[in-house]
């Protein structure tokens, strides 16, 4: 294995994770607005818990969403976050390296 992260404590290592926060769709057209906010990405019992929210939200940027969610950066060659479905209420997980760009 060459990373790994066990997911202990009450938040994540802020030496390996940087949260993502925006809405403005990231090259892609993405709904939901990322915030770094422990309702939407929070550890539960050493699991990384990601949570998309049906709510308006406003962020610091003045993008206005209807979703939030979260995603976080690892400092490596791993990301992770997870988005809304347009069509449903069902949340999308996915991980990539880090040589590849949203878009």
């Amino acid at each position: 294995m060459v990373w790994h992260d066990e997911f202990e404590g009450d938040r994540l290592d802020s030496s390996k994770w940087a949260s993502v926060v925006g809405g403005d769709g990231f090259g892609n057209k993405e709904l939901e607005y990322y915030t770094g906010r422990p309702r939407n990405l929070y550890l539960d019992g050493g699991m990384l818990a990601i949570r998309a929210i049906q709510e308006h939200f406003r962020g610091a940027d003045g993008v206005e969403r209807e979703f939030t969610s979260a995603a976080d950066s690892y400092a490596g060659p791993v990301f992770a976050g997870v988005r809304q479905v347009r069509s449903a209420h069902q949340a999308a997980v996915w991980t990539r390296g880090s040589g590849r760009r949203s878009g």
